[in-house]
């Protein structure tokens, strides 16, 4: 009897570690990298999926590249899909004067089709009207896997003040979007409040910026200098008061913002001040004696103050040696979960394309803006200005308008921020 019980015992530990084995693997595993094939109407598409998860200072992802004759089209998409392997059970494409594929996952389509002509993809959504042939084509498309008014600019419900308008259809849910007022900002998500910090309008408020979920600025309701910051928490609306180690100079300028750290330069005093976010601390850390601190090329160096008074902003750029044609190159993101931001300067506006970084080569145009400092970044979401519009573009949404604001075009001292609550 014992030794039955003894046997039992030992049968039941073997299951518990083998049961432990398999959720420690299901559960926390860093996903996957396979290759795949799918034949269909005698047509063989060659497919890498990547799945990255639990990876340090990357976001869950599947990374998809689908391969047709020489073209290969590829797909972020982050959507944890319970860790399935060869998501991708279907896929329609169209062979005419664009190339266009879609994936189908779960019997649905959870991106807009890419097409692809002269080296570039785009969204189907951006080139609806240009060619007929395709317009038809997707017009026959199963609606019930791919609604293209799905992936089209709906602004059709809104919500009003102040003159601001808001798309309510096309807000994310966990996306707050602020904009500064005269006496201090907007913000919005289901509804549209305004929490004033200073008494009398300011037209101008040069020592201000966003930097994660708060809007940050000196005072000014002070004339000349000041010593407290107000930080108005955009989720919320609840503002927090920090006090500088001595006062600072009111023509004083904000150098950048590097990993929720915001820099000042003090020109008045030869001062240069680190405010950590995090910690909420403000503190002294260069000056005529010890050099300013300055950030380019992801890289920290040195400057004089004599730079520093010149107006010495940090530069957030990447070189661009593996982009020549490009002027300029944003990296947002790490290794497997995150872009290139490829900007072409034109006479009055700038060219905005994107490349995911685990494929260099396959480039898609995004949108034109006139000032490239004007985006926002989360993820695969890129926030910008298109006039008196905020838009932004993800590939499971495509282009929407969030928000419509007459002074957003022609008011240069309004800034905007944009932050995604976990």
């Amino acid at each position: 009897m014992q030794k039955k019980y003894k046997k039992n015992r030992i049968i039941l530990l073997l299951v518990f570690i083998i049961l432990t084995i398999f959720c420690f693997y299901k559960f926390v595993s860093k996903g996957h990298r396979i290759t795949y094939k799918l034949k269909l109407d005698n047509q063989v598409f060659k497919i890498k999926e990547v799945n990255t998860r639990h990876e340090k200072k990357e976001d869950d992802n599947y990374y998809i590249e689908i391969g047709k004759d020489d073209i290969v089209f590829n797909f972020t998409i982050y959507n944890k899909f319970n860790r399935e392997r060869k998501v991708v059970k279907d896929i329609l494409y169209y062979d005419g004067n664009y190339k266009c594929l879609l994936p189908v996952i779960d019997n649905k389509a959870i991106t807009d089709f890419k097409c692809y002509k002269d080296h570039l993809y785009y969204d189907y959504a951006q080139l609806r009207g240009e060619d007929k042939d395709l317009d038809k084509y997707i017009e026959n498309v199963d609606n019930k896997i791919y609604d293209v008014n799905d992936w089209l600019d709906n602004k059709d419900k809104t919500n009003s003040k102040d003159g601001i308008e808001v798309f309510t259809d096309n807000l994310i849910d966990n996306h707050y979007i602020s904009i500064s007022s005269l006496r201090g900002i907007y913000t919005i998500n289901k509804n549209i409040n305004e929490y004033n910090i200073f008494s009398n309008d300011i037209y101008t408020r040069d020592v201000s910026n966003y930097i994660d979920k708060y809007y940050i600025s000196a005072d000014y309701n002070e004339d000349y200098e000041f010593r407290n910051f107000y930080l108005v928490d955009i989720t919320n609306g609840k503002t927090i008061i920090l006090k500088a180690p001595n006062y600072i100079s009111l023509d004083s300028y904000i150098q950048g913002i590097v990993k929720n750290k915001l820099y000042l330069y003090d020109t008045d005093n030869k001062i240069q001040y680190e405010l950590n976010i995090d910690n909420k601390k403000i503190k002294k850390i260069g000056n005529e004696r010890s050099k300013i601190k300055f950030y380019s090329n992801n890289e920290w160096t040195e400057i004089s103050t004599t730079k520093a008074d010149q107006i010495a902003y940090f530069d957030l750029t990447v070189d661009n040696i593996d982009f020549p044609q490009y002027d300029i190159v944003i990296k947002q993101g790490n290794e497997a979960s995150g872009y290139y931001y490829l900007i072409k300067r034109k006479e009055n506006y700038y060219k905005v394309y994107r490349v995911s970084v685990q494929n260099e080569k396959i480039i898609q145009y995004l949108f034109d803006i006139e000032d490239y400092n004007d985006m926002r970044f989360y993820k695969d979401f890129v926030y910008y200005l298109d006039g008196q519009d905020i838009k932004y573009y993800s590939e499971q949404t495509g282009f929407k308008t969030v928000v419509h604001y007459s002074e957003l075009e022609f008011n240069n001292n309004l800034k905007y921020g944009v932050y995604a609550k976990l």
